[in-house]
């Protein structure tokens, strides 16, 4: 799954592929040794589409799981250099379908938002900050955790 992620193969052919190994019995929670799920590798490839994204999220039971560094799926888009408009896309997947808390931070203290600051996307950056003041707000998933679900876009 992890090379399928990382694969240029045209989106329906990936679906079609991620579908066969996950009734195959593939692990879409297998990590690397630096704990990177394939939710990970697919965040931050140029060439995934948003339907394999949330397909792939859709499939793993807990698509918020960290990295070595503590970097979610989220984390890795704003690491992606992908431009804004794709970075919204896979954004939006990612709260829709994966249940990742944009105020989770990585090893070094920095959420998603941070980290879009910090390479230059402030727009990007603003609207993970509206995000994060939804999360504050408490629309919870219903659990004991701090999960919670995103009622909308990220763009007000």
């Amino acid at each position: 799954l992890h090379h399928l992620a990382s694969s240029s193969a045209d989106p329906e052919s990936k679906e079609r592929v991620l579908q066969a190994l996950v009734r195959s019995g593939a692990d879409a929670e297998a990590l690397t040794p630096t704990l990177q799920t394939p939710l990970h590798v697919a965040a931050r490839e140029p060439a995934t589409h948003s339907t394999f994204l949330a397909l792939l999220a859709l499939e793993m039971r807990e698509a918020a799981a960290c990295d070595a560094a503590g970097r979610t799926a989220l984390h890795y888009v704003m690491l992606s250099g992908l431009n804004s408009v794709a970075a919204l896309e896979r954004v939006d997947v990612l709260l829709r379908h994966a249940s990742i808390d944009p105020r989770d931070v990585d090893a070094e203290g920095r959420t998603a938002a941070d980290v879009a600051d910090a390479r230059g996307n402030m727009a990007l950056g603003a609207g993970l900050r509206r995000a994060e003041a939804r999360a504050a707000g408490g629309s919870c998933c219903g659990g004991c955790c701090r999960r919670w679900l995103q009622p909308c876009l990220l763009v007000a």
